[in-house]
C-alpha cells in the first residue's frame, strides 16, 4: 500500500511514513497534488506527504470537487472546503449523514446525502424538499424535463426549490 513515483527503473516511495491503506484519489491544486486516502487528505511536497486534514476525523476521502473558493473534499464523515493546510467543514452539525454524491447544477452545488438532498450555501447545506422523505440520495440524471434524483425511497424530480416524487403521477 502506498504512493510511488517512477525514477528510471525504480519506484521511489512518496510519504512512506503515512498509512495510505485503501484507494487513493488525486486532485491537481494550484500548489501541487492533493492525495485523498482512507485517513484524510495530504499535500504532496516532493517525496513527503503533508497532512491537510490534521487531526480531523474525515474518514475515507471519496472525491474532490473543483469550486470557485477552492477544492471541496467529499469525505466519509462530511463535506469540507480546503483552506491552506486545513479543512473547513461545510454544513457542520447538520444532520445530513455521510455525503454520497455531488452534482453541479445551474444554480449551485447539489449535495446528495444519506438523509436527503441539500444545496450548498457557503458554509451551510440547505435542505431541499424538507418534507419529502427521499431517504439516501443515490444518483442524479439530467433529463429533458428537469433533473431526476434517484433515492432510497423512489425517483424524484427537482423543480426549482422543491422536489416531487415521480411515482405519485
Amino acid at each position: 500500500y502506498g504512493l510511488y513515483r517512477k525514477s528510471g527503473d525504480k519506484l521511489i516511495p512518496i510519504g512512506k511514513d503515512r498509512n495510505l491503506r485503501g484507494y487513493l484519489k488525486f486532485y491537481k491544486a494550484d500548489d501541487g497534488l492533493l492525495v485523498g486516502a482512507s485517513r484524510g487528505v495530504f499535500r504532496r511536497d516532493g517525496d513527503r506527504l503533508i497532512p491537510i486534514s490534521k487531526d480531523q476525523k474525515t474518514g475515507m476521502i471519496s472525491e474532490f470537487y473543483r469550486s470557485k473558493d477552492g477544492p471541496l473534499v467529499n469525505a466519509q464523515h462530511g463535506l469540507y472546503r480546503r483552506a491552506g493546510d486545513w479543512l473547513i467543514p461545510v454544513g457542520w452539525n447538520q444532520r445530513t449523514g455521510s455525503i454520497r454524491i455531488l452534482y453541479k447544477a445551474e444554480d449551485g452545488l447539489l449535495v446528495g446525502a444519506m438523509y436527503g438532498l441539500y444545496r450548498r450555501d457557503g458554509e451551510r447545506l440547505t435542505p431541499i424538499g424538507r418534507r419529502q422523505k427521499t431517504g439516501e440520495i443515490k444518483m442524479f440524471y439530467k433529463a429533458r424535463n428537469g433533473l431526476l434524483v434517484g433515492a432510497e425511497n423512489g425517483l424524484f424530480r427537482l423543480n426549482s426549490k422543491l422536489i416531487s416524487n415521480c411515482s405519485d403521477r
